[in-house]
């Protein structure tokens, strides 16, 4: 049962961390959710800073994929995306927390 449910709470916590928030707010000290068109994404980014705020958030953002396979993984001891479980339900988790993260609105 750990072995089920740790996973996707940890799947939950690295899918909540919006890269794009706290880069602009380290870079300007805004909320990107009150920049541009309001999506705390790599093009809003793009659009509101430019190109290296938004290469590195993008760079943040697949380190963060990275590490939810790598802990899937690790959890379940096969290799990234080894079994049909770990390859289709470990991926949705941090895409269903992206879309009501813990910063919330």
């Amino acid at each position: 049962m750990v072995g089920l449910i740790l996973p996707i709470l940890l799947g939950y916590a690295y899918g909540s961390f919006l890269p794009a928030y706290f880069i602009c707010k380290w870079l300007t000290e805004e909320d990107i959710r009150t920049v541009g068109d309001g999506n705390p994404g790599v093009t809003n980014v793009a659009r509101s800073l430019g190109f290296y705020p938004a290469a590195l958030t993008a760079f943040y953002d697949i380190t963060k994929g990275l590490l939810a396979m790598a802990t899937a993984a690790l959890v379940f001891h096969s290799p990234p995306g080894g079994g049909v479980f770990e390859r289709g339900f470990h991926h949705y988790r941090p895409c269903l927390s992206f879309l009501s993260p813990v910063q919330g609105r």
